[in-house]
C-alpha cells in the first residue's frame, strides 16, 4: 500500500510541474498572516506536503524576515507548524497572543 501511495504523490507532483508552480510574493515586511494566507493557497496548488513548505517558505523571506528564520532552532526550522508560529509570533507579535 505504501507503494501505491508514493505513486500517487510522484503523480501529483508531476501534474503539478505539468501545470506550473504557483508561487507568492517575497515576504518583507507587512502582514505575515496575511501573506502566509497566499503561501498556502499556492503550496496546497502545488501540492505540497507540511515537510516541503518548511523547506520552501523560508526561500519567500527576505529582510528582517528572513533573519529571523535563520534565528530559529533546528527543529523549529524542518517543523512547519512550528515554523509558522514561531515566525507568527515574531512578525506579528500583536495578531498571535
Amino acid at each position: 500500500m505504501a507503494d501505491a501511495t508514493s505513486e500517487k504523490s510522484q503523480m501529483d507532483n508531476v501534474q503539478a510541474t505539468v501545470l506550473g508552480l504557483s508561487l507568492p510574493s517575497s515576504f518583507e515586511d507587512g502582514d505575515f498572516k496575511r501573506w502566509l494566507l497566499h503561501f498556502e493557497v499556492c503550496a496546497e496548488a502545488n501540492g505540497w506536503s507540511d515537510t516541503i513548505k518548511a523547506k520552501k517558505l523560508p526561500t519567500f523571506l527576505k529582510g528582517d524576515a528572513l533573519i529571523i528564520f535563520l534565528d530559529c532552532p533546528s527543529a523549529v526550522k524542518s517543523n512547519y507548524k512550528l515554523l509558522i508560529g514561531a515566525l507568527k509570533s515574531k512578525l506579528n507579535p500583536k495578531a498571535s497572543q
